[in-house]
């Protein structure tokens, strides 16, 4: 299960515009108005007859995910490309099938050489983001992470495990000489990752039954060791991710379940606000009180709005395995269910084998179509995954600014996430059931339409 921004398996919060400059001990950062950071991109060989560019950066203030201005190039040469953050961040880029974190600042340029494939550096702390890469063989540690999640797991044992590998990713960073800024920036991002999954898991397990366990009563004694209040952690998107699990923890799921759109916005602020006016020292609480309520007010009725039985999906286009463009009107005359997934998304992966079943005991059926929707997904990796786990009906990719419109219409605070339309592109279903129990709202709504 996920939330981006999703931006975590399974993140169930919500949740201000702002660039950042260092404090003069150059370690806390302080948020002023976003800006421009430019990438210069020096090409030496290109490894096909196009190279495509594309990106994405979260920002906390407000929050949210920004585009790289994308790039299709078509010669060797030097170009340049530009992203708006709030302050320095890491970021993702990708050339065709290489992606790779980097770090970026606003009003500064970042290097980035290509060479048929090959990326090159001229800065540390680039240069240590692509050696993290060859070391640990991702750019993301929501991969690792989410593949503890199986059947057989117990709370303790995924602790144990999350803590395993992102301890891991602390030793191979304490190998490096790099600025205070930057080390503060990327322990933080490291270890609030590790937090907030922990936090957010007895959530997630009692909504999604990944496992059968109960929670351990000393479980959430970890807490005890975490600095909930960091000033030095404010660069990092995942200290924030953190603070909103932390103070949901005790929240009921049927109390986040039961509610959609505006009420459940409203509902969360009011926790979280409350909590962190209890915990949090000014400083954090000015930062962490914009990313709120920027973010709420500024946001139009529309965004608020979650498809619900009898609503009309608005149309929306996305690429297929062939980079085809494909609509939804293109399947207005039949039912459709939908699996919503990424691919660092362990329970999704998992399910993969029971929606290829479900997909084929319906295949003489012309009256139904299956359609796969990646969320938050590098398109390489996406089409790698779909390549080896040989994922059937129609598989559709959705990039970043798609992602959010999807999240936002379905009401998708976790993944994986499945809804059932009617003929017509209506909401029969919207949080359908899984591909284990979903033939059973399949069958009615195929009766109904005999």
């Amino acid at each position: 299960m996920i939330n981006p921004a999703m931006k975590w398996v399974f993140y169930m919060c919500l949740i201000v515009a702002c660039s950042c400059s260092s404090t003069s001990d150059d370690t806390v950062v302080t948020y002023q108005s976003l800006s421009k950071a430019f990438i210069k991109i020096d090409v030496s060989r290109l490894s096909s007859d196009t190279l495509y560019v594309s990106g994405f950066a979260l920002t906390n203030v407000p929050r949210g995910q920004a585009d790289l201005a994308e790039l299709t190039i078509a010669s060797p040469g030097v170009y340049y490309t530009d992203i708006t953050i709030d302050r320095p961040t890491s970021m993702i880029i990708e050339f065709d099938e290489e992606r790779s974190q980097i770090f970026v600042k606003p009003g500064d340029t970042t290097f980035v050489g290509y060479d048929a494939s090959a990326l090159s550096f001229d800065d540390d702390i680039n240069n240590y983001y692509a050696a993290k890469k060859d070391f640990f063989s991702y750019t993301d540690v929501r991969i690792p992470v989410n593949a503890v999640l199986t059947s057989r797991a117990t709370f303790t044992s995924v602790a144990c495990k999350t803590d395993s590998i992102l301890g891991a990713e602390l030793r191979f960073l304490e190998g490096y000489k790099l600025p205070e800024y930057f080390l503060n920036y990327e322990r933080a991002e490291i270890e609030y990752l590790g937090h907030a999954f922990k936090v957010q898991l007895p959530h997630y397990i009692e909504m999604f039954k990944t496992f059968q366990d109960e929670v351990p009563e000393t479980y959430f004694d970890f807490l005890e060791d975490v600095e909930v209040d960091n000033p030095e952690a404010l660069a990092s998107s995942r200290y924030f991710w953190f603070l909103d699990d932390y103070f949901l923890r005790n929240v009921e799921v049927a109390e986040l379940t039961r509610r959609a759109g505006l009420s459940r916005r409203r509902f969360v602020d009011s926790v979280t606000s409350r909590e962190a006016k209890t915990i949090l020292s000014t400083q954090v609480l000015d930062v962490y009180t914009r990313y709120q309520v920027r973010h709420t007010s500024s946001m139009t009725p529309d965004e608020f709005f979650v498809l619900e039985p009898g609503d009309t999906l608005k149309n929306f286009s996305l690429i297929n395995e062939i980079d085809s463009v494909v609509s939804m009107t293109d399947f207005k005359d039949r039912i459709v269910y939908i699996d919503f997934w990424a691919t660092w998304c362990g329970p999704c992966i998992k399910d993969f084998p029971e929606l290829n079943k479900l997909i084929d005991q319906y295949k003489s059926d012309k009256r139904i179509t299956f359609m796969n929707i990646c969320l938050e997904s590098g398109q390489p990796e996406w089409k790698r995954s779909l390549k080896k786990h040989e994922l059937g009906g129609v598989n559709l990719y959705a990039p970043g600014n798609w992602s959010n419109f999807l999240m936002k219409n379905f009401g998708i605070h976790g993944i994986p996430h499945h809804a059932l339309l009617d003929r017509g592109n209506i909401v029969y279903r919207n949080h359908a059931d899984g591909p284990y129990q979903a033939r059973q709202q399949i069958d009615s709504l195929l009766e109904i339409r005999r």
